[in-house]
């Protein structure tokens, strides 16, 4: 299938919900995702980390708060979209 998107019309933001509605989208059936072989490895590494003691964990709203103000500074990041009607910030992702 080929998809054709007005990318160079679009603004930050409106790629930005673009992704969040894909991603929602594939998140409704996980199962029919195939996770590449490498992730294994990396989840592996992580778990031998974890059970070591030498894994670095932080909480969720610590992260957030500061990567919020590196987010917000990014010029990029338009606060209109291409029809001139202010955008929301984008959400920040969640892992369910």
């Amino acid at each position: 299938m080929d998809i054709s998107l007005p990318l160079d019309k679009m603004t930050s933001l409106d790629k930005i919900a673009l992704m969040e509605k894909l991603w929602d989208d594939l998140c409704r059936d996980p199962e029919s995702i195939i996770s590449p072989k490498w992730h294994k490895g990396v989840l592996e590494a992580r778990e031998k980390e974890i059970n070591e003691g030498r894994a670095k964990f932080t909480s969720f709203d610590r992260a957030t708060s500061s990567l919020t103000p590196q987010l917000e500074a990014m010029p990029n990041l338009e606060a209109e979209s291409s029809d001139g009607k202010e955008k929301p910030k984008p959400k920040v992702p969640t892992m369910v």
